[in-house]
Parts: C-alpha cells; structure tokens; sequence
C-alpha cells in the first residue's frame, strides 16, 4: 500500500510541476487558484503509509518560505510564485528531497542563463521562468531513483 501511495505522490508533483512549468513560460506567473488546489491536495496526502511526517514535510515548506523572504527582499528579483511552488514541492517531498530538487533546478537554471548571456547577448537582467527547471530536475530524480520517501 506504501508503494502505491508513494507513486501517487510522485505522480501528484510530477502533474503539478508540469502546470506549473507550463504557465510559467506561458504567462511568467504561478496562478494562485492552482497553488490553493496543490496546497489542499498536498494536505491531504498525509495518510498512514505516506512515509513523510509532519515535521518533514514543515522542513520542505520552509526552503520555499525562504525563497519567499528573498523575493520580498529583493522586491521581486525571485518570483514569489517560485516561492510557493518551492513550499509545495517541500509539503509533497519534504525537506532533503525538495533540497535536492532545488540544487538540480538552480544549477541547470544557472548554466541555461549562463548560456543565454554569453551566447544568446541576453541581458543579465533577462528574466528566465524558474518552474521548468524544477520540473527537469524532479524527473531527473525520478529517473535516477534518487527519491527516498
């Protein structure tokens, strides 16, 4: 029952980071709707056979609540939807798996951007939409079974 549970979850983030990603390119925005709808989903993934306590899944929420102060810090600088998506990763991943899939995403987020600037002539000001980076990197994880729920 754990595996199928666990599966679910995967499939649940995996689904969410693809809304995500998508709207993010599209419109440079998270939709708020959708972040309520992930967030009510991802509470009530938290059944027996889960295996990710409460704590856990706290300390995953706590890595986008940071990127949330470093977006109000910097007014904006960071998406404040990058943020939330980051929080509702860690709910869904807890905090070790969601610390991984953010090393992942900035690091392809930081060589695609370096690639923009030194090839492309784009501004270091360019803005680059941050979600599909997260998406690569969770299916990387997941391709590399490097999730331990």
């Amino acid at each position: 029952m754990q595996g199928v549970i666990q599966g679910g979850i995967y499939v649940a983030v995996l689904f969410m980071l693809t809304f995500f990603s998508y709207t993010d390119i599209k419109n440079r925005t998270v939709p708020v709707p959708g972040i309520v709808i992930f967030s009510a989903a991802a509470f009530l993934s938290f059944v027996p056979g889960s295996g990710l306590t409460l704590l856990q899944a706290a300390g995953g929420a706590l890595t986008g609540l940071v990127f949330l102060v470093i977006s109000f810090l910097t007014k904006g600088e960071i998406g404040s939807g990058d943020g939330l998506v980051i929080a509702l990763t860690g709910i869904y991943l807890g905090f070790w798996n969601n610390a991984e899939l953010l090393v992942c995403a900035l690091f392809m987020c930081a060589i695609y951007s370096l690639v923009l600037v030194v090839v492309s002539r784009k501004s270091k000001r360019y803005e680059v939409p941050f979600v599909p980076f997260m998406l690569a990197g969770y299916v990387l994880m997941l391709g590399f079974g490097r999730m331990v729920l």
